[in-house]
């Protein structure tokens, strides 16, 4: 594990999911480290996700301190080319993709079906409320190439799906432009 890894483990003052202090400590660490992490990756991923096992076996040799986030805007035809990660490839996005099939691609009725900003964003928008975080395999050895999802399966796996099946249940049309955060290196 690289040691950028085993620095931004998160301390006692720092589990808090509700408290926005106990992020903000956690992201100003992050940042007197090296690891210049945007709120919203660290909330999604780095934060959250620092003290998960699966995730620290997928990404930890990754030098956290070499690494910039940038918030892109891509088109339907780019987004098709992430590949899911084998950390949530099984366990998240395979069976949503399983569920959307038996739902006809209802988002009111799969499991996030109760979130109403997240209906609401692919309903009236036809993009994710968050833009997931996906890696530059060329910047990294032993992803899924040309870019490998690093969080947002459920996210993925709805594109995914509507992409292919424009007449879904639910009448959601992608946009053509959507949010991502690209991980790469810096410089």
């Amino acid at each position: 594990m690289h040691n950028s890894w085993k620095n931004l483990r998160r301390k006692k003052d720092e589990k808090d999911w509700f408290d926005e202090t106990s992020i903000e400590r956690w992201i100003l660490r992050a940042h007197k480290n090296g690891v210049d992490v945007p709120k919203e990756v660290a909330v999604q991923w780095l934060y959250s996700f620092i003290d998960d096992d699966e995730v620290l076996k997928e990404y930890l040799d990754i030098d956290l301190t070499s690494i910039t986030f940038k918030l892109e805007t891509w088109n339907i035809e780019s987004i098709m080319h992430i590949k899911p990660g084998a950390y949530g490839e099984k366990g998240r996005y395979l069976p949503v993709m399983r569920d959307l099939k038996q739902i006809g691609g209802k988002i009111e009725k799969s499991s996030y079906g109760h979130i109403s900003s997240v209906v609401d964003s692919w309903l009236n928008h036809g993009t994710w409320r968050v833009p997931p975080i996906v890696l530059d395999s060329k910047y990294f050895l032993g992803y899924k190439t040309p870019y490998h999802l690093v969080e947002g399966y459920t996210r993925l796996a709805w594109f995914h799906y509507y992409a292919n099946n424009p007449d879904n249940l639910s009448g959601i049309k992608l946009c053509k432009h959507h949010l991502i955060w690209l991980m790469t290196l810096k410089g």
